[in-house]
């Protein structure tokens, strides 16, 4: 099996599962964004991918005096963004991918910090596949039906990123 399209969003079983694994799951678990794309169809599209990454801090109350004193901590959370869209979206598999992986547990025994992995080839850095030690946890999936353009239903899914860096 290959690995199509430019960027995509896989979930696997097992440490040691890759996203060729995912593919030839009895329930393939992957979807394939933009040119090239084919699993589970051609209709899954990227728009903009945001990585933001935030600081744990803990703030001190310094009283009379103007400006508390702030602690910085380590590296609090690494949040992907993704936004893009469905092409005819009453057929597009990518939408119930989504909607089954959001209803499923997101982690497991032998993946405790995430089933999820992410390839880019536009922005290697956040690549992941999911081991005993690191993974994305997908958070929120939001499906919007634009009925204005009524071959397009846009979307955003957020994953966290669990684990050592």
């Amino acid at each position: 099996m290959a690995l199509d399209g430019t960027f995509s969003i896989f979930r696997i079983d097992a440490a040691g599962d890759t996203e060729i694994t995912s593919q030839g799951y009895a329930t393939p678990s992957v979807v394939e964004f933009n040119v090239g794309a084919s699993r589970p169809d051609a209709r899954s599209h990227t728009s903009s991918v945001n990585i933001k990454y935030t600081e744990d801090i803990s703030i001190h109350p310094n009283p009379n005096r103007h400006l508390s004193q702030i602690q910085a901590g380590k590296l609090g959370v690494q949040v992907l963004t993704i936004r893009g869209y469905f092409e005819t979206p009453n057929s597009a598999q990518g939408i119930a991918k989504l909607i089954n992986w959001m209803e499923n547990d997101k982690t497991n025994a032998s993946l405790p910090f995430g089933r999820f992995g992410i390839r880019s080839s536009n922005m290697t850095q956040i690549a992941l596949t999911p081991s005993a030690t690191a993974g994305y946890i997908l958070v929120d999936v939001d499906i919007t039906d634009v009925e204005d353009i009524q071959n397009v239903a846009d979307f955003t899914a957020v994953l966290y990123r669990n684990g050592s860096v």
